[in-house]
């Protein structure tokens, strides 16, 4: 796994910790990675759940084979490993409660809200400011999240279409977004908490 990774930033990676309160998930967070969802689909082999965040991903990626624009020090980059052997777990429905958790998560700590698009995406003044890309893997979720914080500067293929929340509570967001991501992964198996965070998740879908 040393392939993927460069040096740990622990001070980071301790404060992460300490806003989960006691959450189950081993938390590893790195300066550059690939891709989170690649890390943590290896970490994951030995049975344990993984919270990986890093500062920039070199191969980040969307759905449908799409890459997504990962620079370094402008966006929270993660992922979450979630165990669940329920055979009729609603895949979709991870990836729905996932986008509330990181919608709840902004409009907490900002004045802005976004709007959720099917399936994956949040939206901020009609451009494209977080993806979420959720991969099964041996049993596992990988729930990945991609958010634009202070990105400034897109490639020409995606710059009419991406956006940033251009705000400065990105170590305040981080702790939120991954806390409301491990809160997800405990409740994980049950259907009323799915259940309630889909409407949620209707009252906040947009179509564009």
């Amino acid at each position: 796994i040393n392939d993927f990774l460069k040096r740990k930033n622990m001070l980071d990676r301790e404060r992460i910790i300490a806003k989960l309160n006691d959450k189950t998930a081993e938390v590893l967070v790195f300066d550059t990675v690939g891709s989170t969802n690649d890390v943590a689909k290896e970490l994951c082999k030995d049975g344990r759940q993984y919270l990986v965040v890093a500062n920039a991903q070199t191969n980040g990626r969307g759905r449908q084979g799409k890459s997504f624009f990962s620079p370094e020090g402008s966006g929270l980059y993660f992922s979450l490993t979630v165990n669940t052997d329920k055979p009729d777990f609603s895949f979709t429905g991870v990836t729905c409660a996932a986008a509330v958790a990181c919608t709840r998560a902004i409009e907490k700590l900002t004045a802005l809200r976004p709007q959720i698009k099917w399936v994956n995406d949040l939206y901020l003044h009609g451009k494209k400011v977080c993806g979420i890309l959720c991969e099964s893997t041996g049993g596992y979720i990988i729930i990945g999240v991609g958010v634009n914080v202070t990105t400034a500067v897109f490639p020409d293929d995606i710059a009419g279409i991406a956006t940033a929340l251009d705000t400065d509570c990105k170590d305040a967001l981080t702790d939120s977004i991954c806390q409301n991501l491990c809160e997800l992964a405990d409740d994980i198996t049950g259907y009323d908490y799915i259940e309630f965070l889909i409407i949620q998740y209707i009252v906040m879908f947009c179509s564009l």
